[in-house]
């Protein structure tokens, strides 16, 4: 029923989404048996029995001493006025099991959860809630406790008595000198990110991830795009590390880039590598997307499948893309009709002769709820260009990607 509708290239799940018949079902299933009550701004009349209840907005359309003693779930988004619990509600909501307060304008933690015995989700993303009380050992049916992106850095002791937490999630993103960062968190983080990095800080900073032996994305952008990004000092990179993303000019590829064996996505922007990377990038074993910025011409002779996406300003193909000798795929993904119209062979100042040495040149649109791809030689003369009789759809689209790549995808945006 639920699909995974998109996915990284390391596996990892994005979006979910609900084939179109289900969702139909789904909804009139919930129209017809009062699933769920939605407030937004507007003022409709609620029905006798509330079990699951949706604020959006503003409270100013929930209705007054109205009892919810059959509620068990409570969401609020985006609201505007502080979310008094005991004022909404007086008779309260003892069977709730599910109470999500991202983003509402909290500083304190609501006291009325303490009455929450059967409550399993509990939010407080997002809000300004700077302590959790003793009291939270008390709701002993509690699975998941999201505390992202609030104030919290400390939990109490009693949060040890909640047997059945299942997902507690505390952290929020922070900018601090990157000269001391370790000291203050020390062998427990997962992914760092370093912004504003400059050329003279960088045996510090190799110092200081040479003891994160824990972690598994590090993303570094330097001050300006001219600046150099001097990682040259890091001799024991964390071995863990599955994503990186430097953006900056690199005088030469980190030497100890290619001993990351669990590494499965590279992006490099601005570095202007005069070598090709690809030299030492195709014996890493978990290496599955690369993304580079700019193409060097004559570079990368390993490379072969290409994927441009959604470049607006890109009126013609790439200089280089003739040298890339073993090109087997070249992709094109929503881009501008006008420079697919410079491939034509027939067009005057053409530039055929780029791609004329490519087995597959593709052109992929999103049409009517799905993938439409035009293969170059169905081309067309005139305006209509784009052939609906060479079209093929998304499920032709997988039978491409996957007969072509054979090899390391590499990406330009």
């Amino acid at each position: 029923m639920i699909q995974a509708a998109e996915t990284t290239s390391d596996g990892r799940v994005k979006n979910f989404r609900v084939h179109d018949l289900f969702r139909e079902i789904i909804t009139s299933k919930i129209r017809d048996q009062n699933f769920a009550t939605i407030v937004k701004e507007q003022s409709v009349p609620w029905p006798d029995k509330i079990r699951r209840l949706s604020m959006h907005n503003s409270l100013q359309y929930v209705e007054k001493n109205r009892c919810a003693s059959q509620l068990r779930s409570l969401f609020m988004f985006r609201l505007a006025e502080k979310p008094l619990l005991q004022t909404l509600f007086p008779g309260g909501f003892r069977l709730l099991n599910v109470l999500d307060l991202q983003s509402a304008p909290l500083s304190v933690f609501p006291v009325e959860v303490v009455n929450l015995f059967f409550l399993k989700y509990l939010s407080l993303k997002d809000t300004r809630v700077k302590t959790i009380p003793s009291f939270i050992g008390k709701l002993q049916n509690l699975e998941t406790l999201d505390l992202k992106h609030s104030l919290v850095t400390e939990l109490p002791a009693e949060i040890l008595k909640l047997k059945h937490l299942r997902h507690l999630l505390v952290y929020r993103y922070e900018f601090i000198p990157y000269g001391d960062f370790h000291s203050k968190y020390g062998f427990k983080l997962r992914r760092l990110g370093i912004v504003q990095m400059r050329k003279e800080d960088g045996k510090v900073l190799c110092s200081s991830i040479e003891k994160l032996s824990k972690l598994c994305a590090l993303s570094i952008t330097s001050v300006e795009e001219d600046e150099i990004i001097d990682l040259q000092h890091l001799s024991s990179p964390p071995l863990l590390l599955q994503r990186l993303y430097l953006r900056g000019r690199l005088d030469t590829l980190p030497h100890w880039i290619p001993s990351l064996h669990s590494l499965v996505r590279l992006y490099l922007k601005w570095s202007r590598l005069k070598d090709d990377p690809l030299l030492f990038l195709q014996y890493l074993p978990n290496l599955v997307h690369l993304e580079l910025s700019q193409v060097e011409m004559g570079a990368m002779p390993c490379v072969e499948k290409l994927s441009i996406q959604r470049c607006k300003s890109l009126e013609k193909v790439p200089s280089g893309i003739e040298h890339l000798n073993k090109l087997k795929v070249l992709e094109f993904f929503e881009m501008p009709e006008k420079l697919i119209k410079t491939l034509r062979p027939q067009e005057e100042g053409s530039d055929y002769w780029k791609v004329a040495h490519i087995p597959e040149v593709y052109f992929t649109y999103w049409r009517d709820c799905g993938w439409e791809v035009y293969p170059l030689e169905g081309l067309n003369e005139g305006e209509n260009f784009l052939q609906t009789s060479s079209v093929m759809k998304n499920h032709e689209l997988k039978l491409v990607g996957s007969s072509s790549l054979n090899g390391l995808e590499f990406h330009v945006w």
